[in-house]
């Protein structure tokens, strides 16, 4: 969106398919989608449409997320943070822009997701995690535009009121989330079944904003998405920040 290589009406191209092949590269998605606009791309998370949009993004994909934070410590006094990883350009295989368009060859902890998602809640400014709730987040620098911020608080408002993350959805509050289903590293090899799931957020209604990440590893049921684990985790942990915050 910010690079503007494509807009959320644009028309991708989603090949009906589970399964097809981009320049040789196999993706997998979960949900297939035929000719549709880019907002339901990410409303339903088609690993095919993103794919194809990162590839005209090119290597300043891994410029944004090293500006999101990704990659980095958060820097909150708290022993035991690991930095991440971001693959970066000059290691990169042909692979790498189609995995790195839905969440692999990356590595991230919570921290650093709910910084990226502060940064959507809070108009593009760049937010410093702390952890003492008294303490005031102060807003530092301006790192992506109104237009940009405004689009994709659209997009993922559309993903939780119909797509994947619909199960995150709150009667009466304004809800913007995104899920993440991933299988984990083993062995320098992703295993199918063995996954991580995430949902991340804003609640906001009026004046009042929070960020809420949550994250499941591994359930004893196979073939779950995190629409169905994560979301609705998330749904019952932000029902319970609004009660104790007494927003209505």
């Amino acid at each position: 969106i910010d690079e503007k290589v494509v807009t959320p009406e644009e028309l991708i191209d989603c090949k009906n398919t589970k399964t097809t092949y981009i320049d040789g590269r196999k993706i997998n998605t979960v949900i297939p989608l035929s000719i549709v606009p880019f907002e339901d791309v990410i409303a339903y998370s088609n690993n095919i449409g993103i794919a194809q949009v990162a590839q005209r993004v090119g290597t300043k994909l891994y410029d944004h997320y090293a500006q999101l934070g990704f990659g980095k410590k958060t820097g909150i006094p708290f022993p035991g943070e690991n930095k991440g990883f971001i693959n970066p350009p000059k290691n990169w295989s042909k692979q790498s822009i189609i995995s790195l368009s839905y969440g692999y060859e990356v590595s991230a902890n919570l921290l650093q997701l709910a910084r990226a998602f502060c940064v959507i809640a809070n108009g593009g400014y760049w937010i410093d995690p702390i952890l003492i709730k008294s303490q005031t987040n102060q807003k530092k620098q301006k790192i992506y535009g109104d237009d940009t911020i405004t689009i994709i608080q659209q997009l993922l408002e559309k993903t939780t009121a119909s797509g994947t993350a619909k199960k995150a959805y709150i009667k009466g509050y304004r809800i913007m989330c995104k899920t993440g289903t991933a299988e984990l590293l083993e062995n320098g090899h992703y295993n199918r079944d063995r996954n991580i799931f995430t949902c991340s957020g804003i609640i906001q209604k009026d004046n009042y904003q929070r960020v809420i990440v949550v994250f499941i590893k591994e359930v004893a049921q196979k073939d779950l998405y995190a629409s169905g684990v994560a979301a609705p985790l998330f749904e019952q942990i932000a029902e319970k920040v609004l009660i104790k915050d007494r927003i209505i």
